[in-house]
């Protein structure tokens, strides 16, 4: 049997005009979506969609939109639900971008902030400016990407105290003579034990010969 929780052209509010993702953990479904917020104006926002057994979903707003929800952001990237966690990149009304998560087990739980823009880089110094993709979440933990004010990338982790840590960056040597120049992560690139995976591009000492490749890492669990 399928259900739709939510669906384009629904005369009733909020009226969804796009998707742009949608993510499962158990029979929660989290997805992000653009609504009509009236006068030809749209706004993406993030949605939980809960099964209650019958032929509809119970659906609520995360990250409101069009003035509505009691957190409100001007724009946000595609949502990622693991467990009862739930991360994903938001610009806030104030202009200041960042991670944020809620535990969805949690009756009215607030968004809450893993990092925001200006925060400090750790180990790799700089702080910390953008976050271009959505986050990578296991068992409460998010790990993240993110560019530094002094033109560093690095995969960052914040674990569940909400202590923040650096995994590895362009700063770290990934092989024996050769630079990092790029990396990369999916969201679905963090898992147990605190095995990471990700991709990147090194060159030799002379910038020349590069190439890409796949990397497995692993967190200190001490962090």
């Amino acid at each position: 049997m399928l259900i739709a929780p939510a669906r384009t052209g629904s005369t009733e509010p909020p009226r969804f005009h796009l998707f742009f993702s949608v993510s499962i953990s158990g029979s929660v479904v989290t997805f992000t979506a653009n609504a009509d917020c009236g006068g030809g104006k749209y706004q993406a926002g993030v949605w939980l969609a809960r099964d209650t057994g019958g032929a509809s979903w119970a659906t609520e707003m995360v990250a409101g939109v069009c003035g509505y929800g009691s957190t409100r952001f001007q724009a946000v990237s595609s949502a990622v639900l693991e467990g009862d966690t739930l991360a994903f990149v938001g610009l806030q009304i104030s202009g200041q971008e960042g991670i944020f998560k809620m535990n969805i087990s949690q009756p009215a739980a607030p968004v809450l902030p893993v990092v925001v823009a200006g925060a400090a880089a750790p180990r790799i110094g700089g702080r910390l400016v953008s976050f271009p993709q959505p986050p990578s979440v296991y068992a409460g933990e998010v790990m993240f990407r993110a560019y530094t004010d002094d033109g560093e990338t690095g995969l960052f982790h914040s674990n569940r105290g909400g202590t923040l840590s650096t995994l590895v960056s362009t700063k770290d040597m990934l092989e024996p003579g050769r630079d990092t120049v790029y990396i990369g992560a999916g969201q679905s690139a963090f898992g147990a034990d605190g095995a990471y995976a990700f991709y990147a591009s090194t060159t030799n000492v002379s910038n020349k010969d590069g190439y890409d490749g796949i990397y497995l890492g692993r967190r200190s669990m001490g962090d």
